[in-house]
């Protein structure tokens, strides 16, 4: 019976042990995976209240897929549409360039959108630092020529809103990058809209 005892202590004294070796390797393991997301999401810099990103929701859409798509999200999150090829743009222009293979992506945000009248539109443009600076800076200037595009077909302006994202951009050789745009359909923002209006 004593050596019963004492091998159930040791047992006991062990499994403490080994408990507290796997929590402190675990909770070591969770800081590095959020010191890692932090500086994911540090590269983004808003330039503005109004153009505040929800950055949890939008560096979980742009890494989650590692392909060049163009991508648009419902407002449930659900994909939209994915073209294989995808809106470019050219280093220090503020020009985008559509392929003819992808020009129905405006058709099938107008037609989301007549369905879901109370949503607007967010255009998530990407630009570098390393590019030039402007005001408004270039994500802002490249997502002002597909804002007209998209209003030209229907979707009104004040149900669109432009957000740029900072972050540093692989460009090729040539200077291009292939994904610099992404749509995400929200809720209606009706004070933003009423203060647009009122100005």
């Amino acid at each position: 019976m004593k050596n019963f005892i004492i091998a159930f202590c040791v047992f006991v004294v062990w499994s403490f042990f080994g408990l507290w070796i796997y929590y402190w390797l675990q909770d070591e393991s969770t800081l590095l995976s959020s010191d890692t997301a932090e500086m994911t999401i540090g590269d983004t810099v808003p330039s503005s209240p109004e153009t505040t990103v929800n950055l949890d929701t939008l560096t979980e859409k742009i890494e989650t897929y590692s392909d060049e798509k163009l991508r648009a999200f419902t407002l449930s999150g659900e994909t939209l549409f994915a073209f294989d090829q995808p809106i470019s743009i050219q280093k220090n222009r503020s020009e985008i360039y559509i392929p003819e293979a992808t020009l129905d992506f405006k058709y099938k945000l107008n037609a989301y959108y007549i369905e879901h009248p109370n949503t607007e539109l967010h255009i998530k443009s990407q630009y570098s630092a390393e590019e030039i600076t402007g005001d408004p800076n270039l994500g802002v200037q490249r997502a002002e020529n597909l804002k007209a595009i998209l209003t030209e077909i229907g979707i009104p302006e004040s149900h669109i809103v432009i957000k740029p994202h900072i972050r540093p951009i692989p460009f090729e050789n040539d200077g291009s990058y292939a994904k610099a745009f992404s749509f995400e359909f929200e809720p209606l923002d009706k004070n933003r809209v009423a203060t647009l209006e009122s100005a």
